[in-house]
């Protein structure tokens, strides 16, 4: 079903409007069946709501420090 979404391109770091998780934060479980989805979207680019959040605020920090020049 991702390959499929993902063919259509469906943005594998979008959120739903009722919640802030994104596919690989809810693809974490222990079956292998979730660690292959966890491993395709991985590989397609995907990345955890923290990770993103993360990468908003070092590029935050980064902008801020080049406006000080």
């Amino acid at each position: 079903m991702a390959h499929y979404f993902g063919a259509l391109g469906a943005d594998l770091n979008g959120t739903p409007y009722w919640g802030a998780n994104r596919p690989l934060d809810v693809g974490g479980g222990l079956d292998a069946a979730r660690e292959a989805l966890v491993n395709w979207l991985r590989a397609q680019g995907a990345q955890k709501s923290s990770e993103a959040s993360m990468l908003v605020l070092a590029r935050s920090r980064q902008s801020s420090s080049n406006l000080a020049l």
